[in-house]
């Protein structure tokens, strides 16, 4: 593994990225684009921006944002990823979301979209201090560049909740080049690979896994934005099967997604056995979703050890576990009544309807990261919280009253907050430490509550979130659906089965919007919660 600017200085334009963009692609060769990289880092030197200094990026085109990124690390300067605003979001609300996270990075300089600066400009004359880096005709040689060294930050990453209470993780130079490398000897790149992209360039898995990673090793890139593959996910797909792209990542939701929209006539013709690694991650993978997923692509040629579920977290620079290519995906399963943990089983040969909860393994840890569950009376011999640790552990948080360290455990490594079990050396993830409650002696998950409730009643699982805490010395639980009848009374007794235990729960039912989601997609579960203790939702439960 090189490090993360030597791919600047190949001169081969037999590789490169391709823009799909409504049907039409562009093809951008290597060279070009280390053109347009030296030409950014010309504009921030030129702008002022100094080594060391942080400067924020609103870009949601991914060959404009991939040499933004590049650009600023050459410079010498830290790039700061910023949500651009979604279609119809209201622009007063995305001003002041955008005014929040500003004030966190405290940028010295930003670099904004053509089309977006109309938008931006007045929250940067209300702050003040930060200026945009505008456009430069100098080419500088890499010589000429201030280039990137191992202890600066990196990546300043805000995390997938900080459109609430915004705070960034400080990702230096040194732990993006040990997680590149550890996702190389994982997924064993080779020269041939293709990848295919649909994930926002702005959020980890799509900055790390499927640009950066794949760009310092000069591998073929096909990029679509977000918006293209919801409109068309097929066309993401045809990568795939008419293109010959063979690795990619994907949060759960869109295979689900996927699978809502595929057709016969939309899969005829598509051969997708060059397609070898699809990581599956960003949220806990639904072991049904991920099987009738591989079942239904089974016929044109999908591999069914071509998923390959992972583990990961902004304050570990992204990756942390993941199933190896070309092993089969594991499951365990838990027993409601007990919590007995069995496993692990293949997930295409398991009894997933056997009615016990199963959960989907993420594979052992990466080259030169540890993992184990935290050893505590309450934990002992159950699900606990996650600690990791390695050279990818991240250096603290950003924040608005200014720089924290990182959660640890005692041993100085990180606590995630994210709950788990370790089977036959395996991490399977449960979900959030604190969106949880103990029920006679269980904890219960709100993840494990929105599955049974998908299961149960065919909810689309982006469509349904669960809410689960204490309050007033009382396990509270609440379950809000948009856009599809769900029944109180069945709901209960679909969880009492499902759970192996009564839970005392809330039902509120209403339009698309009802639940809160950060720029990512992931449900905003602590706004909602206290959304809930203020009453906000009460007019529309259901009993």
């Amino acid at each position: 593994m090189t490090g993360l600017l030597d791919w600047l200085a190949h001169d081969g334009d037999e590789r490169g990225w391709t823009i799909a963009d409504n049907g039409d692609q562009r093809r951008i060769p290597y060279p070009v684009l280390s053109a347009r990289v030296r030409r950014v880092a010309a504009a921030c030197i030129e702008s002022g921006v100094r080594p060391g200094a942080v400067v924020s990026i609103v870009e949601s085109a991914p060959d404009r944002f991939m040499a933004d990124f590049f650009g600023v690390l050459a410079a010498g300067a830290t790039p700061n990823p910023l949500a651009p605003p979604l279609p119809l979001q209201n622009e007063s609300a995305y001003r002041q979301q955008l005014s929040a996270l500003l004030a966190v990075a405290d940028p010295s300089a930003l670099i904004v979209a053509d089309e977006l600066i109309p938008l931006v400009g007045p929250v940067l004359e209300s702050r003040g201090g930060a200026t945009i880096v505008g456009t430069s005709s100098a080419v500088p040689d890499l010589a000429e560049l201030p280039g990137c060294v191992p202890d600066r930050i990196g990546l300043l990453q805000f995390t997938s909740g900080s459109s609430g209470s915004p705070k960034a993780v400080q990702v230096s130079v040194a732990n993006l080049e040990a997680n590149c490398a550890a996702i190389d000897r994982w997924l064993e790149f080779r020269s041939a690979d293709r990848i295919a992209t649909w994930l926002p360039p702005y959020h980890d898995m799509g900055l790390i896994g499927c640009i950066i990673t794949p760009t310092i090793l000069n591998l073929d890139i096909t990029a679509m934005t977000p918006i293209d593959f919801l409109r068309d996910p097929v066309s993401w797909l045809s990568c795939f099967g008419r293109d010959g792209a063979t690795i990619t990542a994907t949060p759960n939701f869109a295979l689900g997604y996927l699978l809502r929209k595929l057709t016969d006539e939309a899969l005829a013709g598509m051969d997708f056995e060059p397609w070898r690694v699809m990581i599956v991650g960003a949220e806990r993978v639904d072991p049904v979703v991920l099987r009738g997923f591989a079942e239904r692509l089974a016929p044109y040629g999908f591999g069914s050890r071509t998923p390959c579920p992972a583990y990961g977290l902004a304050e570990s620079t992204l990756a942390v576990s993941g199933v190896r290519p070309d092993e089969s995906v594991p499951v365990a399963a838990v027993t409601p009544a007990t919590g007995a943990v069995e496993g692990p089983f293949e997930l295409m040969s398991a009894p997933l309807t056997d009615g016990r909860r199963w959960l989907v393994g993420c594979g052992a840890p990466l080259d030169t990261t540890t993992v184990r569950v935290a050893d505590t009376a309450e934990y002992r011999g159950a699900p606990g919280e996650l600690i990791v640790g390695g050279p990818s552990v991240a250096q603290g948080y950003q924040a608005a009253d200014g720089i924290r360290d990182l959660s640890r455990a005692a041993d100085g490594a990180l606590a995630s907050g994210d709950a788990g079990l370790l089977v036959d050396g395996q991490v399977y993830p449960i979900g959030r430490v604190g969106d949880a409650v103990k029920v006679r002696g269980r904890t219960v998950y709100a993840e494990d509550i929105e599955a049974a409730v998908v299961e149960a009643f065919g909810v689309p699982a982006n469509r349904v979130v669960a809410l689960a805490g204490n309050a007033l010395g009382a396990a509270r639980v609440a379950v809000l659906v948009e856009d599809r009848p769900v029944e109180a009374v069945r709901l209960r007794q679909v969880l009492s089965g499902a759970l192996g235990t009564e839970i005392s729960l809330r039902l509120f039912v209403g339009d698309r919007g009802l639940i809160a989601r950060t720029t990512s997609g992931k449900p905003r579960r602590r706004v909602m919660w206290n959304q809930l203790l203020q009453g906000e939702f009460d007019a529309l439960e259901r009993s």
